[in-house]
């Protein structure tokens, strides 16, 4: 299935793609191979990436100095990865009961292979927001589910600082991964464990701050010109909607934000608080906490897409690879469906728009193309407002509805004990997940006494931290 999917992008990548952003990749790519990390950033030359991907691209200069379409290949090879961290997150987050009847991890895995959304913004597209992506729920995957760790945590917040590093939109999800932490370490906790819980949280922080901090040192740029470049990156187009269809594109496309920049904040804020109070009171009535927090991520990140101004139309991916491991219960299978339709309206405009003003293929079939969008390329049409409003409309429900949904997929599956090295969880907090492990080497790890703890089979122990 895996290969199947790899072999349709690599018939499908040569022949499309977004011109403008491949000949800027390829550019970066000559340059840094040109004249390596620490001179590429210089006044007057566009860069508006942070040096996450640049490291990426500085590889492919160096391999290849024309690099052309391979300049695709990461974001393919994304698509196989986060469709396989997709697959093991929903057997893990599915009832045991359906585990049972259906194939849950292929299925899941073989809905993000084959998504016509996935394919547009990689094969077709070219763009690569599906990377920091699956650091993003490769985080997610070691912090809400399996044997509960500090070295886990550590490498979730770890991968999550790559994911920040390459594009600051990874971040929609920090408040849920904090929350995670705080019913770990601090909810109910007696003052011993506050304090034990707090260096945790601490320990995890201060590493991950320290490793997004240092990743841009190669390209000459400190901790405190780190900060600067990504306010300034985030001001450079300073509208309502980079043609993102969302409530600003309700409002209006490429209008100045002055205005309108609080108001999307404020509702973000407001947005994430009732998430995250709604999946604390679902976790309290006993909703499995693992389900309850990737439901919350998906709602984090998608109300950021929706209320934030100065998004582009590529910045909901997140959250359909957030949604996705979600994708085995019908009521978020159907919302990723229609969001998923959603964002493959929204690439469609602008891929076409601007390959169209260089003269490369555009995709335009007439008049399906001005049915749906209006004629002429025009900005603010009633149609793109409507498919504004759809995404705005589906938002509010998943954010009103999630939880609900999640609470009535049933008690949690069966879990292990926690690991050692964490306080134990008070009730409805993260377990752990076993259908990772078979059962034979489950039986055959359970130590007899705690001095026999040390015996786990390394290859079960070894696999268990890296899922």
């Amino acid at each position: 299935m895996f290969v199947a999917a790899f072999v349709v992008r690599l018939l499908i990548a040569p022949y499309v793609g977004s011109y403008g952003d491949l000949g800027i990749f390829e550019g970066w790519a000559e340059r840094l191979a040109a004249v390596g990390p620490h001179k590429f950033y210089y006044e007057g030359y566009f860069a508006d990436y942070p040096p996450g991907y640049l490291y990426v691209l500085w590889v492919l200069g160096e391999i290849w100095a024309a690099p052309g379409y391979l300049l695709k290949l990461p974001a393919l090879v994304g698509d196989l990865a986060l469709a396989w961290i997709a697959g093991t997150l929903a057997a893990r987050l599915a009832p045991a009961a359906l585990c049972e009847r259906w194939p849950v991890r292929t299925l899941v895995a073989a809905a993000v292979l084959f998504n016509p959304a996935v394919i547009a913004l990689s094969a077709v597209w070219g763009q690569v927001d599906v990377v920091p992506a699956v650091f993003v729920l490769w985080s997610l995957l070691l912090l809400f589910t399996g044997p509960q760790s500090l070295r886990r945590e550590v490498a979730a917040f770890l991968l999550f600082a790559v994911g920040v590093a390459m594009k600051p939109q990874a971040g929609f999800v920090l408040p849920v991964m904090l929350y995670a932490l705080y019913r770990r370490y601090l909810h109910h906790r007696s003052h011993p464990d506050l304090i034990r819980g707090a260096r945790n949280i601490a320990l995890s922080g201060v590493l991950s701050l320290g490793l997004w901090s240092v990743s841009g040192l190669a390209f000459g740029l400190g901790p405190i010109e780190l900060v600067r470049f990504y306010k300034h990156s985030a001001s450079a187009y300073p509208v309502t909607s980079a043609n993102a269809f969302n409530l600003w594109g309700v409002v209006g496309f490429w209008r100045p934000d002055s205005t309108y920049r609080l108001v999307g904040a404020l509702a973000l804020l407001a947005g994430v608080a009732y998430v995250l109070w709604a999946a604390h009171r679902a976790i309290e009535r006993g909703t499995d906490e693992a389900r309850a927090l990737m439901v919350a991520a998906a709602c984090t990140s998608l109300l950021a897409y929706t209320f934030l101004t100065r998004m582009h139309e590529r910045y909901m991916f997140l959250s359909l690879a957030v949604l996705a491991p979600l994708a085995f219960e019908r009521r978020f299978r159907r919302a990723l469906g229609g969001l998923s339709a959603l964002f493959i309206l929204n690439l469609w405009w602008p891929y076409a728009y601007f390959n169209s003003k260089g003269n490369f293929e555009d995709l335009r079939v007439q008049p399906l193309f001005d049915w749906i969008y209006g004629a002429d390329f025009a900005i603010d049409t009633w149609q793109k407002k409507l498919w504004s409003l759809a995404v705005v409309a589906i938002t509010l429900a998943l954010v009103w509805r999630g939880p609900r949904w999640v609470a009535e997929l049933g008690p949690p599956q069966r879990r292990e004990t926690p690991h050692a090295d964490v306080t134990p969880p008070a009730a409805g907090s993260l377990a752990n997940p076993a259908d990772d492990v078979p059962s034979s080497a489950r039986r055959s790890s359970r130590p007899a006494d705690a001095n026999q703890a040390s015996t786990v089979v390394p290859s079960a122990r070894t696999a268990r931290y890296l899922l």
